[in-house]
């Protein structure tokens, strides 16, 4: 008398091991995944090409020496006044004259001091560009300081971060040694700092609005207001 054969059964442990092998090969191509978008350029980085580097270099300097004139001039009143700046002008500046600033204040290998930095300005939004990022700020004066708030629109390469990562971000830029090149901050109160006789920041990004003159005279800035390709700054000069 024969007994039919019973139906050969999976070992255990192989169908255990599935549910962890169908996991491990999800997650590790959504790393892949993500690691691939977070090592792409980022989609709004477009470097000058070397062509262009007479013309940048002229704009800058020229851009440079209007804006000094504007900010040094000396005024019948202490009514506020204000300065437009093209995109185009302010792109050229930060291509061409901001690292020579960073590198002379901060050292050639300081973060910012090498070319590749680019602004986009849209109305209410700043959005500063290298070849890694794309940070996506909201600026306003604020108890006597520019802060910079996370807006929307940032990127590691082409993967969007949110807001909470842009001030751990911002220190691979370099924006504490632009900050301290813009407020004329050598001594490590740039970005973040405070000086004598002012507030603490109110958190985040800030940079100081207050800049003294070699007479006595200090230039306060009142306002930043980005507009479509455009940065409009308002400025008070007093004592």
């Amino acid at each position: 008398m024969t007994r039919d054969a019973e139906p050969t059964r999976p070992p255990q442990s192989s169908s255990r091991r599935l549910p962890l092998i169908v996991g491990f090969t999800l997650v590790s191509a959504g790393m892949a995944l993500v690691g691939g978008l977070a090592l792409q350029q980022p989609p709004a980085y477009t470097p000058p090409t070397p062509q262009e580097g007479g013309e940048l270099d002229r704009r800058a300097r020229a851009f440079e020496r209007s804006f000094a004139t504007q900010f040094t001039l000396i005024r019948e009143t202490d009514d506020p006044w204000a300065i437009r700046v093209r995109e185009s002008d302010l792109n050229a500046w930060i291509w061409i004259r901001l690292p020579h600033w960073i590198a002379h204040v901060h050292g050639s290998g300081a973060p910012g001091s090498s070319p590749g930095l680019q602004a986009s300005l849209d109305p209410g939004r700043i959005r500063l560009i290298n070849d890694s990022f794309v940070l996506s700020f909201r600026p306003g004066v604020e108890d006597g300081w520019t802060r910079l708030q996370p807006g929307p629109g940032s990127y590691l390469g082409r993967l969007p971060i949110p807001g909470g990562l842009l001030e751990l971000l911002s220190s691979s830029m370099g924006l504490e040694g632009i900050g301290a090149v813009l407020t004329g901050s050598t001594g490590g109160d740039g970005a973040g700092g405070t000086r004598a006789g002012r507030g603490d920041p109110p958190g985040g990004i800030c940079f100081e609005t207050r800049f003294p003159l070699g007479d006595g005279r200090v230039v306060e800035l009142l306002e930043v207001r980005p507009e479509e390709r455009q940065l409009v700054m308002v400025f008070r000069t007093g004592t």
